[in-house]
């Protein structure tokens, strides 16, 4: 689990207006979720993305159940497919 601090924008990194938030990063599936301003949110990520990020702090050490990240995995496969089905209605413009 990582405390990880995401900007609104670049306006908002600018002036400093930020929220940190807990984040779950499981490494062998390259996936991570959080749960911020009352929505999940769950998506393909590297581990750069704590490492080399100078705001990102390691808070602990978890285990997920592997039954959810089975589910997560699904989930990320099923987003793809219905991404790529979306984007047809948008090639012309």
């Amino acid at each position: 689990m990582w405390n990880i601090r995401i900007y609104g924008s670049v306006l908002d990194k600018v002036h400093g207006f930020y929220q940190d938030i807990a984040e779950i990063y499981i490494p062998k599936y390259g996936i991570s979720f959080n749960f911020a301003n009352g929505s999940s949110n769950l998506f393909k990520s590297e581990k750069s993305r704590y490492t080399d990020a100078e705001e990102a702090n390691k808070i602990k050490d978890i285990e997920v159940d592997y039954q959810m990240v089975e589910m997560f995995t699904k989930y990320l496969e099923l987003k793809d497919v219905i991404n790529k089905k979306l984007s047809t209605f948008f090639i012309d413009l």
